[in-house]
């Protein structure tokens, strides 16, 4: 849509301007009482407004272009606002809108996405519950909160919030909804739901030199987090190995991106557990 023009919030101005020019030269056809001259001269003076100068207008961010291109097409056509969290969403998710089917019914799940529908209701008793719609890269995931947790985590219930929940997965016949126990903002989310870090390596690859330049990391971001070494041998499989604890970390982007590039992004696995750091 940019190849139209490089300026979208500048071409929804001129819209109005447009839509004017348009219904007088429908009107004068109909008439045909005007030449072509006269009725261009009538056009140019309807036309000084945003079409006829240089107006100047704001650009649009990329979530308002994203937002309106949800809002007249029903969906993201030139990107898609979980993009920058993908890797995150990946990581920190135990299920996605697609595999949650797979899944059994009363399993504790996280899974993180953006808010694109919310819709009140009441119980029997009265008390007020929400239905919230959560897309993820692959679709989307329906799920239920009541009134404890509404109240809660109110501020974060809101249609284009990016967050994670987590929950209790349940199905009516085969279509599955999660029963919301909290809701966690996508800023805090690492802080919040990694219980444990875990970074692969091979013995064929040892390099001492990154994991002298890991311990310089780790230094700058200590913290309470532990980390755990996935070595992978060529005799014995994989071993693992728990960090001392005067090396644990505050996991934060900026540590991640240290990780990431000595070891690579698939090297990196983030835990909700430490159970899961052994598997």
């Amino acid at each position: 849509m940019d190849s139209l023009h490089d300026n979208r919030a500048k071409l929804l101005a001129g819209l109005d301007t447009a839509m004017q020019l348009g219904s007088i030269a429908s009107k004068e056809r109909r008439k045909g009482q005007k030449s072509l001259f006269d009725m261009g001269s009538e056009m140019d003076n309807a036309g000084k407004g945003d079409l006829g100068t240089e107006t100047a207008v704001d650009r649009w961010s990329e979530k308002e272009i994203l937002q309106a291109e949800k809002e007249s097409l029903g969906f993201y056509l030139s990107s898609h606002p979980l993009n920058p969290f993908k890797q995150k969403i990946k990581q920190l998710s135990t299920v996605s809108s697609a595999d949650i089917s797979e899944h059994t019914d009363g399993e504790e799940v996280i899974i993180g996405g953006i808010i694109t529908n919310l819709k009140s209701s009441v119980t029997k008793r009265g008390d007020p519950m929400m239905y919230i719609t959560l897309e993820d890269l692959k679709g989307s995931a329906e799920c239920v909160i009541f009134s404890k947790e509404i109240k809660a985590y109110q501020t974060l219930l809101a249609i284009d919030e990016v967050v994670f929940v987590k929950g209790q997965l349940g199905f009516q016949g085969t279509a599955p909804s999660i029963r919301i126990k909290e809701v966690i903002a996508e800023k805090d989310a690492l802080k919040r739901l990694t219980k444990c870090v875990t970074i692969r390596c091979n013995t064929a690859d040892f390099d001492e030199s990154k994991f002298m330049q890991l311990k310089e990391g780790i230094k700058k971001h200590s913290g309470t987090c532990p980390i755990f070494l996935e070595i992978s041998t060529p005799n014995q499989g994989n071993v693992h190995i728990k960090i001392s604890s005067q090396y644990f970390v505050s996991v934060r982007d900026d540590f991640l991106s240290c990780a990431k590039e000595l070891f690579g992004s698939e090297a990196l696995r983030l835990n909700q557990s430490e159970i899961l750091a052994m598997v």
